[in-house]
């Protein structure tokens, strides 16, 4: 599937700035990794491990952050159907389901709004 065709009712909603955030956990964590092992080479006076160990903490954080928003936020418009949730039990789905759902709505499966009036 191109990159055009993917996730094109979240970005009709306006939406993909919580795809967007998707990655954040991932580049604080190797932001993190990256000062953990420059601290074994540099002077303990710079508290370089302090640092990597405050930015893990901080990946930790970021990646509850975005989670919280990916299964909060992408909701439809017109009916307020969450669209990370199931549709008859309105529990959140697993992420690859709900990830992989979402890349292939063309529009909300409850109401079947696109998106284009939203």
């Amino acid at each position: 599937m191109s990159e055009a065709q993917e996730f094109t009712w979240v970005r009709r909603i306006g939406k993909n700035w919580v795809l967007k955030t998707q990655a954040l956990m991932g580049v604080t964590f190797y932001v993190a990794l990256a000062v953990m092992l420059l601290s074994l080479v540099t002077p303990t006076g710079w508290r370089l491990a302090w640092v990597g160990g405050l930015l893990v903490v901080l990946a930790i954080g970021a990646g509850a952050l975005e989670r919280w928003a990916f299964y909060r936020f992408v909701r439809c418009p017109k009916c307020g159907f969450n669209a990370t949730h199931g549709t008859t039990t309105d529990r959140p789905l697993n992420y690859s389901v709900a990830w992989s759902r979402l890349e292939s709505y063309d529009a909300c499966p409850k109401c079947l709004n696109d998106g284009s009036g939203a």
